[in-house]
């Protein structure tokens, strides 16, 4: 496609530049000769003033195919200039955002891949690349339901939506999102083209789990927190503690069912003395 449109462009180019001549060139030989005429009528001087003519006319245009030719040129590598910074300015977006770039020639079967589209599947920019290739990087698991959904899309040329996992040739696993979408040939009855973007969603897939981990976690948590709520009802004697039925419970046998904790009896050092002053 670039070389088509660099052709294109030069083609207009060099028509240009020989209409201007020849434009120039037959306005020059019509008046120059007229002026002439106008000078004089002896054949010597005329052939003498027509050969001044002929080289201050090949000077002329010499000087006038430099300029329009420099100016020519000028433009054009000003305008490849900033596709190229355009073109690196997307690359850098791209990786930035692991977004890559794809487009599916349908008829020939040939796959372009963007820089970031090679990174994000494990390989080199550059590599040989194939629709076949782009398959086996696909998940077992996932890998039938994604290529019925692929030929439905280029059969019936509708726009997809797709969230698959890949194996990286070193074995990682990661999480793509895809969005892709047809066009058509100029007869619009064959899909000419597939043109998508690829994204790396592998983090916010991790991430989304952890929270859900987290969540199940917390709701754990909860479920098996039970609190004491209220005022406790407690005897200034024996200190039990009289529940919502009104009957009264040891200390520990209340908390025991009301929070799930675990009571260890033990002699605190106030007691032991009191109770036990042999020991």
């Amino acid at each position: 496609m670039k070389i088509l449109q660099k052709f294109t462009c030069a083609k207009n180019i060099a028509l240009r530049i020989a209409l201007t001549y020849a434009v120039i060139s037959l306005g020059w030989i019509f008046f120059s000769d007229q002026l002439l005429l106008l000078l004089t009528h002896d054949p010597h001087e005329l052939t003498k003033l027509q050969d001044i003519k002929g080289w201050f006319f090949v000077l002329c245009t010499a000087l006038l195919l430099f300029v329009i030719i420099q100016k020519e040129v000028c433009k054009q590598l000003l305008i490849e200039t900033l596709l190229r910074k355009n073109e690196n300015r997307l690359k850098e977006t791209e990786r930035i955002a692991h977004l890559g770039s794809w487009e599916l020639k349908v008829p020939e079967n040939k796959l372009w891949w963007s820089d970031e589209t090679y990174r994000i599947f494990g390989f080199k920019p550059g590599d040989k690349t194939s629709f076949e290739k782009f398959m086996q990087s696909i998940h077992p698991e996932d890998k039938q339901n994604i290529s019925t959904l692929i030929q439905q899309a280029l059969k019936q040329g509708t726009p997809l939506t797709l969230d698959y996992r890949i194996i990286l040739p070193n074995g990682d696993i990661r999480y793509l999102h895809e969005e892709s979408q047809s066009f058509y040939d100029n007869s619009l009855a064959e899909v000419e083209k597939r043109i998508g973007s690829v994204q790396d969603i592998t983090e916010q897939i991790e991430m989304n789990e952890e929270r859900k981990s987290l969540i199940k976690k917390l709701e754990k948590s909860l479920d098996e927190i039970k609190t004491l709520k209220g005022i406790l009802p407690l005897c200034s004697y024996c200190k039990k503690i009289r529940d919502d039925n009104g009957h009264w419970e040891q200390v520990d046998v209340y908390i025991y069912k009301h929070s799930q904790a675990d009571i260890s009896h033990s002699i605190c050092p106030d007691c032991m003395k009191k109770n036990y002053p042999e020991f």
